[in-house]
């Protein structure tokens, strides 16, 4: 598996600031319809998942080009892929962290909830890519 888009620096700049920019403009969209939602399943969780499946995919399909070597096609690939990327992103994190703070109203409790996820989800990742917690079983 290829590990980095080959294409002119340049290019890799302009893409990752136009989805940057993409996700700037997308954030408060996404977030008052979040908000606004009138989802028989909960305001927040239609958001969820509709956009987890797809922001972990592409999160993998940014580092997989298309060709394996400089071609203007990686930076189209790169293109889609970070504007698809920073779109979905931001439909499951925005109404996940407003979720949390509907969850509880309590700001230490807020904030116990929301590194206390964060820290678990590190440990099960580094867990489940190099073993490091093996001995003990979560």
């Amino acid at each position: 598996m290829q590990h980095t888009v080959k294409t002119l620096p340049l290019w890799k700049k302009i893409i990752y600031a136009f989805g940057r920019l993409w996700d700037a403009i997308t954030d408060p969209i996404i977030a008052t319809m979040s908000d606004r939602s009138k989802s028989r399943f909960g305001r927040r969780r239609k958001f969820l998942a509709i956009g987890g499946l797809p922001f972990a995919l592409l999160s993998i399909l940014a580092f997989t080009p298309p060709v394996n070597a400089m071609s203007p096609w990686n930076a189209v690939w790169l293109f889609v892929v970070v504007t698809l990327f920073y779109l979905f992103m931001i439909m499951y994190v925005t109404p996940f962290f407003a979720w949390l703070s509907e969850l509880v109203h309590n700001p230490h409790e807020r904030f116990f909830l929301k590194y206390a996820h964060f820290n678990y989800m590190g440990y099960r990742i580094c867990n489940r890519l190099t073993g490091c917690g093996a001995a003990i079983n979560v």
